[in-house]
Formats: structure tokens, sequence, C-alpha cells
């Protein structure tokens, strides 16, 4: 695998993380995401197959206010 491909699939596991530490369903994370970001992923896609776009990470970050970085832990 690429140094690439590591950190998305990275990213998507800290998604799931995080979506426990909040507490929240990925139902409900997807509802919050899909108000203002409607790209046709769903969390379950990201947390499967990783999330590859910086700016999708970042907007994901807002919405559960943690930092970027939090997702390359």
């Amino acid at each position: 695998m690429t140094q690439t491909t590591d950190l998305a699939l990275r990213a998507g596991q800290n998604l799931k993380r995080l979506l426990e530490e909040k507490g929240w369903s990925q139902e409900y994370a997807e509802e919050r995401i899909s108000n203002t970001f409607n790209n046709g992923r769903s969390i379950r896609r990201y947390i499967k197959n990783g999330i590859n776009k910086l700016d999708t990470i970042q907007y994901i970050a807002r919405i559960f206010e943690v930092d970027v970085m939090e997702f390359f832990k």
C-alpha cells in the first residue's frame, strides 16, 4: 500500500473512533454531515474505504469539533 492509501484508511478508522468517543451513531453523523456536504459518500464507506480528500477530512473535523490531526493519529 502507498503512504497515501495508508493515511486514508487511518483517517477512516479514526472516524470510527471519534464516533465511539462522541457516542454518535453512524446515522446521526451521516445526518450532520449530509446537511451541508453531500458528496454521495456515507460514513460507513469512509470507515471501510478511508477518506482520501483533505477537504473532506477538514469538513468532518469541524463537524466533530476536533483538530484535523485527530484523523491521522
